[in-house]
């Protein structure tokens, strides 16, 4: 529902100058890491195409399309962004990891408590 499009709306941005900033580091021209970032989301348009049009037509192919893309989040914050957490030494650091974890987890619990209010509110 709405709680989906605020979570996304507010992770997409960050996590695409995130990409450009991942890619301007690993030594890619700035003008070829705009195009890479770029051709990406373009590829996940089609992608959401792709599943729009798949889990309409069967309530079974909505729950695989949901079980696989939360798979693919889970195996990247496991396989990729944990090992980074761990290059941080600084306790410092790591407090802040853990609050803004913390703090990411309570804003989607609220957004997902009142839901229903959210939608009641903006629906005419």
């Amino acid at each position: 529902g709405w709680a989906t499009v605020l979570a996304v709306a507010c992770h997409e941005i960050p996590q695409e100058i995130s990409d450009y900033v991942i890619l301007i580091q690993a030594g890619f021209p700035r003008k070829t890491a705009l195009l890479f970032n770029l051709l990406s989301a373009m590829f996940s348009i089609v992608g959401c195409l792709i599943s729009c049009g798949v889990g309409t037509t069967t309530k079974l192919a909505s729950k695989w399309i949901l079980s696989f893309s939360g798979g693919g989040f889970f195996y990247l914050a496991l396989c990729d962004m944990v090992p980074e957490l761990h290059k941080e030494y600084h306790l410092k650091h790591s407090i802040v990891q853990v609050v803004m974890m913390i703090v990411g987890f309570t804003v989607m619990f609220i957004i997902g408590y009142f839901e229903e209010d959210i939608h009641n509110s903006i629906s005419c």
